[in-house]
C-alpha cells in the first residue's frame, strides 16, 4: 500500500502545553501502525512556539 509509511518532523516538548521544532531537522519515516492520533493545525504564539487545540495529557510526550 503506498500509506504504510509517512515521512515525520519531530517536535520538542517546551513547557507544559508548547511545542518547536529543533534546531537541526528531526526528520524519519514512521510505519503506520505506529501513528496513533493525527492533531489539528496548531497556533503559533509570539515566541514561535505552537500550542494544540487537543488534550495531549494521555500521550507519553518527554
Amino acid at each position: 500500500d503506498a500509506f504504510d509509511e509517512y515521512t515525520v518532523k519531530f517536535m520538542r516538548k517546551c513547557g507544559k502545553d508548547k511545542f518547536t521544532f529543533p534546531e537541526n531537522d528531526d526528520i524519519a519515516e514512521v510505519d503506520s501502525s505506529n501513528i496513533v492520533n493525527v492533531l489539528s493545525q496548531p497556533s503559533l504564539n509570539k515566541r514561535e512556539q505552537y500550542v494544540f487545540n487537543e488534550n495531549l495529557e494521555h500521550y507519553n510526550l518527554t
